[in-house]
């Protein structure tokens, strides 16, 4: 039996007729002005897998997304929506996610809304030059890192967070022209909170004691820290393989000595395993990484409140990076390239 599988990801055109399937729904229930945050596959049951691997015959394409829609009324929200491929047509259910269980994940789209929203306020701005004595050269030099809001009762913005798609915004800046440096070494002592739907800037929470930025640099970039630092002792290290690499791929599958696995890619969980084998044998159905959850657990104020949920909040498939032959792996390598998710 091949090894690609029903897991293989939505192509291209399966991603674009889904979308148009949603939105063809979404009109004819008076929603508009759509934004989605993820169209994705969404993965055949555990029974739907096994009866593949007896019959051959693969189960129906599914795909799943969150769109953010606004009524009539103007007011907006998340949808769930599932759609079932069939031929050139599609099936598709379409329901408001109920969000005081939780709200979908943020898109890179929207950290990047969050960030011009508190770039261009004018009340940052005033901030500041009144208070960290900037002037617009500096001011340029602004980095800013927005981040979900957990346990939002604590949060001037509670009663909006509820409601709305909010995010709070730490600030840095940069101590050089070209903004390469690290500048998490150099955070500044207040927050901004932003409301994505109605776009605009709904609060600055300020420090007791604001206006110093710590000057002291932390660099990590090859090109600004001392080379003549580094440790040459180490000798060449070379890795050979003369009769090619031991494993094989096929569509989604990877075989390596006695061992077999799927691998699919989303979103949310970024690489996940399935059917993993060993001589035949099933070992495990799925693997992935959950959550990873972070609390800095930083005491002073507006960092205490950091705290990440990197795969619920935004997602390691979206932020995960290609690996560079001769810098993250060495000798032959194969890559696997992947259209799991796409941001429309």
């Amino acid at each position: 039996m091949s090894m690609c599988t029903p897991l293989q990801p939505l192509s291209a055109a399966e991603v674009f007729q889904s979308r148009d399937a949603i939105l063809a729904t979404a009109a004819k229930q008076g929603l508009s002005q759509h934004v989605f945050g993820y169209i994705s596959l969404l993965e055949p049951s555990g029974d739907e897998l096994r009866a593949f691997e007896k019959s051959g015959t693969p189960p129906a394409r599914k795909a799943e997304a969150v769109v953010h829609l606004s009524d009539g009324a103007g007011v907006r929200k998340p949808f769930k929506a599932y759609a079932t491929l069939k031929g050139s047509s599609a099936e598709v259910s379409l329901s408001p996610v109920d969000t005081e269980k939780g709200w979908p994940l943020f898109s890179l789209h929207e950290c990047d809304l969050a960030e011009k929203l508190v770039m261009d306020s004018p009340e940052v701005h005033k901030l500041l030059k009144e208070t960290y004595k900037m002037d617009e050269s500096a001011i340029k030099r602004l980095k800013v890192d927005p981040w979900g809001i957990h346990g939002c009762h604590w949060s001037p913005v509670s009663a909006e967070a509820e409601k709305s798609r909010v995010m709070m915004c730490l600030m840095y800046l940069s101590k050089r022209e070209d903004c390469k440096d690290n500048f998490y070494a150099h955070p500044l002592d207040f927050l901004c909170y932003v409301d994505l739907y109605e776009k605009k800037l709904l609060h600055i929470q300020k420090c007791e004691k604001g206006g110093k930025v710590p000057r002291e640099a932390s660099e990590y970039h090859r090109a600004l820290v001392d080379h003549s630092k580094f440790d040459r002792s180490l000798k060449p290290l070379e890795i050979v393989q003369p009769e090619g690499p031991s494993f094989e791929v096929e569509g989604n599958g990877i075989k390596w000595n006695r061992w077999s696995l799927n691998i699919s890619f989303n979103y949310r969980e970024g690489l996940v395993l399935h059917n993993l084998k060993f001589d035949g044998r099933p070992v495990l159905r799925r693997a992935c990484l959950s959550e990873m959850a972070v609390p800095y657990a930083d005491p002073f104020p507006p960092h205490i409140h950091k705290c990440a949920f990197d795969v619920g909040d935004y997602g390691l498939g979206y932020f995960a990076t290609s690996l560079n032959l001769g810098c993250d792996c060495l000798g032959r390598v194969g890559g696997l390239l992947s259209p799991s998710s796409f941001f429309l």
